[in-house]
């Protein structure tokens, strides 16, 4: 049988847009929600996470650690790499295991009426 394999289909971040475009006036110093729209590989349809990207510098006035994406200073392109490569972990026989999966790393949208 085979494996369900997340992949990244859309992004954005309401506070900074376009966020793979933005330019921080310290990238040792962001602090930021990614909103992901996550799908599995070779079908349609997606479910919604957000991360919460910190860098180092600014982790210890992060009171929530939940859903955290830290880094030791921001690029855009170290933020996707980490957010694939935890993604890459997250494979599951089902389509509900692979976003649960996912919701262990993420705050998943069909939770946040939760939070």
């Amino acid at each position: 049988m085979n494996n369900f394999v997340p992949v990244i289909r859309s992004f954005d971040c309401s506070d900074f847009d376009p966020i793979n475009e933005w330019v921080f006036e310290d990238p040792a110093e962001v602090d930021f929600w990614l909103n992901i729209s996550v799908g599995a590989e070779g079908m349609d349809g997606t479910n919604d996470f957000q991360v919460h990207v910190v860098t180092q510098k600014l982790l210890s006035q992060i009171n929530d650690k939940r859903h955290l994406l830290t880094l030791p200073y921001y690029s855009w392109d170290k933020t996707l790499e980490e957010t694939n490569k935890i993604l890459s972990n997250c494979t599951d026989v089902s389509w509900e295991g692979m976003f649960k999966q996912i919701a262990k790393h993420f705050s998943w949208e069909y939770e946040w009426s939760h939070r």
